[in-house]
Formats: C-alpha cells, structure tokens, sequence
C-alpha cells in the first residue's frame, strides 16, 4: 500500500504525517521555537508507546523574510518592484522542464 500524506494545521503548526495503513510512519512538524514548549514535547510523548524509540530531527527554517511584518505601503512597494523586475527580466530565472527536473535532482542529490 502506498503511504498517503496528509497536512494538519493546526494553530501556527502544520503536521506532514505519511499513513500507510493507519499507522503513522514519519511526521514533521514545523513550529517556532517560541512554540517549543515542555506541554508541546509532552502531548507528541503522549502519542507514542513508552518504550518506543523515535527519532527527531531538529533544523531551523529559513523563510527568506517572507514573515517579516510590513505596511501595507511597504508590501505594495515590494509587489511593484517584483513586477517591474519581471517586465525588466531582471533577477528572472527561467528553466524549461528538463532543466528544472535536473536541478532538483542535482539538489537533492546534494543533500
């Protein structure tokens, strides 16, 4: 059977879980650290067996400022630059398909 991904959010927090056969395989949830809290760490506890091993991996995010807060002017500015730069063809990428499935195999392969 082909493990199936579902995405909860849930507040500020979205949980990738991989199903295959109504058994969780892997999740990662995605949190601020402001979030990581001893009541957090024990309701993820809560869901598995004591004995059980896990596995967790921890990395920061980068979100390039996307969430960084701005005036409307500031936003209505930025969006104005982006499209001038399009019509410009400055700081344009463009990749035909094959070009863009060899460069995410090339970084993927980096990893």
């Amino acid at each position: 059977m082909k493990p199936t991904l579902f995405i909860v959010k849930v507040f500020s927090i979205e949980l990738y879980i991989f199903v295959c056969k109504l058994k969780i395989m892997e999740t990662v949830i995605r949190i601020r650290s402001n979030e990581l809290t001893p009541d957090f760490l024990n309701k993820i506890k809560a869901l598995f067996n004591k004995e059980q091993e896990l596995e967790i991996s921890i990395s920061a995010v980068s979100d390039f400022g996307l969430n960084k807060k701005e005036s409307q002017e500031e936003y209505v500015n930025r969006v104005n630059k982006a499209i001038k730069n399009l019509e410009k063809k400055k700081d344009v990428v463009s990749l035909s398909e094959n070009d863009f499935e060899d460069l995410t195999t090339d970084l993927l392969a980096a990893k």
